[in-house]
């Protein structure tokens, strides 16, 4: 094991190997697991005390804090349902009826959900973060540090790992990677937290603006969440083929 210097934002130095992995013996995995038993604990109790117009935020705090690299989910849809009855079709509100009482989804009022939201989504991001240590542990995974393309997006990290996340939180782009980096360079996690935070934030407060604005009915919400979700997957084919190589062309006079 070698010595690396440490990212700018990392308080004490690491160990690092030669391909930029933090060691990650320091991150305790057991215990914030458990910590995160006891809030979902925490609000399942709070169902039974919190008014019943109230109870979806809390539905929807425990569904966001699940969704992670391991357990992806859209969370524009989620976001939807809490300030748009109309997102869910009525026949499946139905069914749903007779399980849970759903006369309070579609109006709550917009800054508690977006608050809830970044809130359960900067949880979610805690749970990747300590979900991939135990995934970077293994040294068939990384082998992954050998590659051009890790070194490469290691540098940008390296450079302004918080606006990287926070942008990336904001915008829907595909931030698996940057969560995988900050892993990997062992960025303080209480940092990560607070990006991704303030990241939501705006994005979840925008989105149920829209969702109460537009007041589009379940298909056209459905099409406007597959979209969103495609964005990432445009954007890194649009890359991709920026950076195939190009055929090497003759000059005048040149043989192949």
């Amino acid at each position: 094991m070698s010595i690396e210097q440490t990212p700018k934002s990392s308080p004490v130095n690491l160990n690092y190997d030669p391909d930029g992995f933090a060691s990650l013996a320091h991150v305790r995995v057991r215990r914030w697991f458990c910590v995160y038993a006891i809030i979902v604990a925490l609000s399942v109790a709070a169902l039974f005390v919190v008014p019943q117009d109230y109870r979806p935020l809390v539905y929807c705090f425990i569904i966001l804090t699940t969704f992670t690299t391991f357990i992806p989910g859209n969370v524009t849809y989620v976001i939807f349902i809490q300030v748009h009855r109309n997102a869910v079709p009525a026949k499946i509100l139905h069914y749903i009826d007779k399980v849970i009482d759903t006369s309070a989804w579609g109006g709550l009022p917009i800054l508690p959900v977006g608050l809830l939201g970044a809130l359960a989504s900067a949880i979610a991001n805690l749970n990747d973060y300590h979900g991939l240590t135990l995934v970077f542990r293994s040294k068939k995974v990384r082998r992954f540090g050998n590659t051009a393309f890790y070194h490469f997006v290691k540098r940008w990290f390296d450079q302004m790992p918080f606006a990287l996340l926070l942008l990336c939180e904001f915008f829907p782009l595909p931030v698996a990677v940057v969560r995988w980096l900050a892993v990997t360079r062992a960025y303080p996690r209480w940092r990560l937290a607070l990006a991704c935070f303030m990241g939501r934030l705006p994005r979840y407060l925008l989105t149920a603006y829209l969702a109460r604005s537009l007041n589009p009915n379940w298909w056209q919400t459905l099409l406007f969440c597959v979209i969103i979700a495609l964005i990432p997957v445009m954007i890194m084919r649009i890359k991709g083929r920026r950076t195939q190589p190009q055929p090497a062309t003759l000059k005048d006079g040149e043989i192949q």
